[in-house]
């Protein structure tokens, strides 16, 4: 049987999900329903109130062995003004959250209020990363990986208020294929923008495993590890294979991105002498010392060598990247 998680623990469920989807949160109400801000460069900051509890089968034998629900205890679910408001559960065993038409809900304050979704929809998401599926009412319902809440909150009207045609792609994103150029075959936006968050969870999780959360170039983890393309992903012919991709923290993320780092074809780490001269002109080279002491001589690699960086992709890198000794 699942463990049945407090309000605290709940909220460290969210809390880690947002922080895996990649966005800045603040919590400012850490009470049921928690109100979280959502910030992420490049994106519209995103107010949410979450309204969640465990989703459980719950009933006994009169229920459905298919059927489990959340129970609606404490509070009652409504929209709050000026925030997107989001009514879930949390499944601890498939790992998954749950997702209800909060319109469909709020005000209930029957004698036993509660919000149904069907097990294989639960499995789905587990499964695939994302779900959906309509009730007998007619309800759109949802169920999806702790990386994609962030994208999901971004598209909650468009899923909850879609026509199931549309939206049973999403329970295919493992299949779902990029069109030429890059550009993502015609299908729904809300499809298409979870299909762009699920490609960047699915090569972070792969990448981050292959490396054990370490960083190739200094050998940190501290949960400061972020998974790196080798070859840009903005270049049309990047790609997210794991041999495409190197763990590396914050710090040397930013660094060789920036061309201050780089990584060798015999997978050596070189420091950019041009660069570190520009920065030295500029009286922006405090710490180079230090920061090239920090450095590995060379990368530290996966155990399976299929996930080693491919050579002709740090070939390619150093060449789109304009790297310079």
């Amino acid at each position: 049987m699942a463990a049945v998680l407090r309000a605290p623990a709940l909220l460290e469920v969210v809390c880690n999900a947002l922080s895996d989807s990649g966005w800045n949160y603040f919590v400012h109400s850490p009470g049921k329903p928690f109100g979280i801000s959502l910030e992420r460069s490049g994106r519209e900051r995103n107010n949410l109130r979450i309204f969640i509890w465990n989703c459980t089968h719950g009933g006994g034998a009169a229920r459905a062995l298919n059927e489990y629900r959340i129970q609606f205890t404490g509070v009652v679910p409504r929209f709050y003004l000026g925030e997107t408001t989001l009514l879930l559960g949390w499944h601890a065993g498939y790992g998954v959250f749950a997702a209800w038409n909060l319109g469909m809900h709020q005000g209930q304050d029957s004698g036993s209020p509660s919000a149904q979704i069907r097990e294989d929809i639960l499995r789905g998401a587990y499964e695939n990363g994302f779900a959906v599926g309509e009730r007998a009412n007619g309800e759109i319902v949802a169920a999806f990986r702790p990386e994609l809440l962030a994208e999901y909150a971004a598209n909650v009207v468009a899923i909850h208020g879609g026509r199931m045609e549309d939206l049973n792609v999403l329970n295919e994103l493992p299949l779902l294929g990029v069109a030429e150029k890059g550009d993502y075959a015609p299908r729904p936006r809300v499809a298409s923008t979870i299909f762009r968050a699920y490609r960047e969870a699915d090569f972070s999780r792969r990448v981050l495993a292959a490396y054990s959360s370490r960083c190739a170039m200094c050998g940190i983890q501290l949960k400061l590890i972020e998974a790196a393309h080798i070859v840009p992903v903005a270049a049309p012919f990047s790609t997210d294979m794991t041999c495409n991709g190197v763990a590396l923290c914050a710090l040397h993320h930013k660094a060789y991105d920036t061309n201050l780092v780089s990584i060798a074809e015999d997978y050596g780490v070189q420091i950019s002498e041009t660069r570190v001269a520009e920065l030295r002109r500029a009286n922006l080279a405090g710490g180079i010392n230090s920061f090239a002491n920090g450095l590995q001589q060379f990368i530290s690699l996966p155990a399976d060598r299929r996930d080693y960086p491919s050579v002709d992709n740090i070939t390619i890198s150093r060449q789109i990247r304009g790297w310079q000794r």
